[in-house]
């Protein structure tokens, strides 16, 4: 079987790093919520981004991921 194409968006380097560091707080565990506060932003926006990650990350990898994440 075929695996399904992956289609890729430029995302600027900016925007990878911020995430990166979002993820890193809710591995912390901070709350999306705290951390949108923090950040200024509506805390859907960090659950997404973050949670968007985690789910390509296990995707990705075919491997339970959990462990390394919130």
């Amino acid at each position: 079987m075929a695996k399904p194409e992956i289609h890729i968006r430029h995302v600027p380097r900016e925007k990878d790093e911020l995430i990166l560091s979002w993820i890193a707080a809710r591995q912390a565990g901070k709350s999306a919520y705290r951390i949108a506060k923090e950040a200024g932003v509506n805390n859907g926006i960090v659950s997404v981004s973050t949670n968007a990650v985690k789910k390509a990350d296990a995707e990705e990898s075919g491997e339970d991921v959990a462990e390394f994440y919130w």
